[in-house]
């Protein structure tokens, strides 16, 4: 499955550069899943969502796009970033 996320001022706000967990993308998607999650894992391969009490075995996860690599290399280096809208595809590791 798919996902759009809209990434917003507050989760750019609350991130904290060169981190996995509490990047503005991780933020976005913690913040729109229905459901608890037990943590987010987000780089320039794969955004993870590991189910809580199961930090081994990913829920899904999901392959960003060019713009959303260049997000986070841009607020990671300290560039300025705006709020934007990414949509993730599913990824399955063969």
């Amino acid at each position: 499955m798919n996902i759009k996320i809209k990434v917003t001022k507050r989760d750019i706000q609350k991130a904290v550069r060169c981190s996995h967990t509490k990047c503005p993308i991780a933020n976005a998607v913690r913040r729109q899943l229905e459901r608890p999650v037990g943590s987010v894992y987000v780089n320039t391969f794969w955004v993870a969502v590991y189910e809580l009490g199961a930090p081994s075995r990913p829920l899904v996860t999901w392959k960003p796009t060019r713009a959303a690599e260049k997000f986070m290399s841009d607020f990671d280096t300290g560039k300025k970033v705006k709020p934007t809208t990414f949509t993730l595809r599913e990824w399955t590791q063969k």
